[in-house]
């Protein structure tokens, strides 16, 4: 009835031995997840199914585990099995002696030692404890038995930090770990639970990381089986990470395909390796497989870091950047608060050198200012490249649907004041909309993107057509569905190398291959999710003039500089080391 398959790790491990050689890990690539089918338990069975946790057989290629969370009032003490290709609950394990507080990490993995064969790891992050009991020989049954053992774990007295988890992995020699919860990612800890002389238990920081999430995570975490990758999820992210030497490699940290939802607390590896799922805790109730594949295009950039801090007054929100195509190393910077000055910012440092200013405010206003462009020239304007202002949000009686262009100027290091500038209006269907993301193409087209509230919402991307004089019809090219939890998207760039366009959302930056410069083509295909540090009040992105690499900046209030992080290209190798 079942696929048996000998993983890696089971011939790599000889008398609770040590890790195999992991060559060839560290440059991963894999498919966006797709749904492979749907939890579903029989008629009549009264099963609960809100999966707080997954994890693979370590001996069935085709069976899968899960647990729900619980509380005090309720007896949710089931460790479920499910066949992976058809989503039905065949099985499970009843632990007799445990309580489900809150369960909410799954793992399997070689037994602790005393014990053979693989057993099932149930982290319950209310009680600190884990359950451990041995997988049956036949998981199509329903069996009830005590824990094989129970680990109860405290904290050391000075960690005073938070505490909360709802994750949990085990290593190949049985090693138990868990992240904790942080906000936003920042100052992830990784514990491990060490035994004591005494037979006591404690749960000991080894490692501190950031793993970037627009809200609280990680939420779910998995090692493989042959213990050589380590992917984290948080509700809107996924992270790999090679694991060596029992720990996560954080310098070759890669964000892989995800599908944002709040509710998919879960993540597992194929016992083959060959992907890993995911599920989701509310109805539908979907398994998803993310399938291995050489083939699919990695990220190919590092993760942001700080170059530099923006001094910001007399600005007071920082709404776009968009990098120079005339002087590489040039930033511009614009306000979306009734300040209709251009920032001009050398990016090494983040130095502000000169301003572009509008003469007594008279040559064009700021209504709601969300995002600034640079690209060819446009008609009329004197130099080889212009920038482009998008007036397109709803605060301060907006939306305008004004497209404000200035030339770039020639010594950037030099203030400039404008008396006159060029303006085009731009309406859909007659009508106004909201509109904060303008990029420009390498053909001088101009594009604007629909702002919307709501994950799945349809985002329009518009191309503007002249009817007459500065009037521009907003054309539909593509619509794509809104991949965030939050609002957008904030901004879009498109790169002076005319083959990638980047959409910024503050949970996440896309990034679609373009051809030929049809901008429509671009968005019939999926993009690939860029590492990316969330900026709750970041609403800015710009690919840097030599495409190699784009910056973001998260605007913290006047009072303090902006800081600006930098997204480095990684060079491409081909060589087939891990690192």
């Amino acid at each position: 009835m079942f696929s048996v398959v000998f993983p890696l790790s089971l011939l790599a491990v000889c008398a609770y031995g040590s890790q195999k050689s992991c060559s060839g890990v560290g440059k991963p690539a894999f498919g966006s997840p797709g749904d492979v089918a749907t939890i579903s338990s029989s008629d009549g069975d009264d099963i609960v199914v809100a999966p707080t946790g997954l994890a693979s057989s370590g001996t069935y290629a085709d069976v899968l585990y899960f647990i729900n969370g619980g509380t005090a009032d309720e007896n949710l003490n089931t460790v479920y099995a499910i066949n992976a290709d058809s989503g039905e609950v065949i099985g499970g394990i009843n632990i007799t002696d445990a309580v489900n507080m809150n369960w909410q990490g799954l793992a399997v993995q070689v037994c602790p030692e005393a014990m053979d064969g693989y057993c099932i790891y149930v982290h319950d992050v209310e009680s600190n404890t884990v359950y451990i009991v041995q997988e049956e020989s036949n998981p199509a049954s329903f069996v009830s038995k005590a824990a094989d053992k129970t680990i109860v774990y405290t904290f050391k007295t000075e960690d005073t930090g938070p505490r909360n988890s709802r994750s949990l992995f085990v290593d190949c020699q049985g090693g138990v770990y868990f992240f904790d919860d942080a906000d936003r990612g920042r100052g992830v800890r990784l514990y491990q639970i060490i035994k004591n002389d005494d037979n006591t238990y404690t749960a000991t920081p080894k490692f501190q990381l950031n793993i970037p999430t627009v809200t609280y995570g990680p939420v779910a975490a998995s090692l493989s089986h042959d213990c050589c990758e380590l992917v984290v999820k948080t509700e809107d992210k996924i992270y790999y990470y090679p694991w060596v030497d029992m720990m996560p490699q954080k310098e070759h940290a890669r964000l892989l395909p995800a599908i944002i939802n709040p509710y998919g607390q879960s993540i597992a590896w194929a016992l083959n390796g060959s992907g890993f799922f995911t599920a989701l805790e509310s109805a539908p109730l979907t398994i998803s497989f993310s399938p291995r594949n050489k083939n699919v295009p990695e990220s190919k950039f590092s993760l942001g870091k700080v170059i530099g801090g923006v001094a910001m007054h007399p600005f007071r929100e920082l709404a776009g950047v968009a990098a120079s195509r005339k002087h590489p190393g040039i930033l511009y910077m614009i306000s979306d608060e009734t300040i209709t000055d251009v920032l001009v910012v050398q990016m090494c440092g983040g130095q502000a050198i000169s301003r572009y200013s509008n003469i007594d405010d008279k040559v064009f206003s700021n209504v709601d200012w969300e995002d600034i462009a640079v690209g060819p020239s446009f008609e009329g304007m004197p130099g080889s490249s212009s920038i482009y202002i998008n007036d397109g949000g709803r605060d301060s009686g907006g939306p305008e649907n004004i497209i404000h262009i200035l030339p770039e100027t020639d010594d950037p290091y030099v203030d400039i004041e404008f008396y006159t500038c060029q303006h085009i209006h731009y309406r859909y269907h007659g009508r106004h909309f909201e509109s904060h993301a303008v990029m420009v193409g390498c053909d001088g087209e101009i594009y604007v993107f629909s702002y919307v509230r709501n994950f799945g919402d349809p985002v329009n991307v518009f191309r503007l057509i002249n009817t007459d004089g500065h009037n521009y019809a907003a054309v539909v090219i593509a619509t794509f569905p809104n991949p965030s939890l939050l609002p957008g998207p904030k901004a879009a760039d498109i790169s002076s190398c005319c083959d990638e366009i980047l959409v910024k959302f503050r949970d996440g930056v896309y990034k679609y291959s373009l051809e030929n410069n049809d901008v429509a083509r671009a968005f019939l295909n999926d993009a690939t999710s860029l590492p990316y540090i969330p900026e709750i009040n970041g609403a800015s992105v710009a690919i840097t003039t030599d495409c190699n690499a784009y910056v973001t900046i998260e605007d913290q209030g006047h009072t303090s500089p902006a800081p600006l992080k930098k997204y480095e290209r990684i060079s491409c190798c081909k060589n087939n080391t891990a690192y």
